[in-house]
């Protein structure tokens, strides 16, 4: 088995003027979206490439470290997490530097990228099972490596609150399995 080292980068794989569209292998043709124009509240879920077209689109700002991740239709005031009472399915939530809030992007070997969440740790990655179109944070690697593919379509962020620190940044604490 492949041991991956997970670790804090200092330095963005991603442009954060740059939007991206992330895709998955077990809902080919289909992308990470956020409801048209807001009307999903949050939620986000899968749906067929370029349909959605703006809520698509995703900025990847890094900071500390660590990666937020905004969205073109909902703007730098709402950021992708999970909540403590809500630890399996992210949303888009008011921005804030708590724990669920915080992902690290780790590129696997074969170029694609994997999700965790800095409330769950490394035990649990983002990612979707055959026949789904919502992700959901879960322990296995099958679902879980995403494509992550620039948009110049979509343009670079006018939104100026998109390129906002985010402030508070919560730390957590690495969890001792054999303490």
């Amino acid at each position: 088995m492949e041991r991956t080292i997970w670790n804090r980068q200092s330095g963005p794989d991603f442009d954060p003027r740059s939007f991206y569209t992330f895709h998955n292998d077990m809902s080919p043709n289909n992308t990470l979206s956020s409801g048209l124009q807001r009307s999903a509240q949050g939620a986000v879920n899968m749906t067929v490439a370029q349909t959605f077209s703006s809520s698509e689109n995703w900025q990847l700002y890094l900071q500390q470290g660590r990666y937020f991740i905004r969205n073109y239709d909902y703007g730098g005031d709402w950021q992708l997490g999970l909540t403590e009472s809500s630890r399996s399915m992210p949303r888009l939530l008011p921005r804030s530097g708590e724990l669920g809030q915080q992902w690290t992007l780790t590129r696997q070997s074969d170029g694609t990228w994997r999700f965790t969440n800095g409330l769950l740790g490394n035990s649990s990655t983002l990612g979707l099972s055959q026949g789904n179109t919502v992700p959901g944070m879960q322990p296995s690697e099958r679902g879980a490596d995403w494509d992550i593919l620039i948009n110049p379509s979509a343009g670079e962020p006018k939104d100026p609150q998109m390129f906002v620190d985010v402030k508070s940044i919560e730390v957590g604490y690495p969890i001792c399995l054999f303490c």
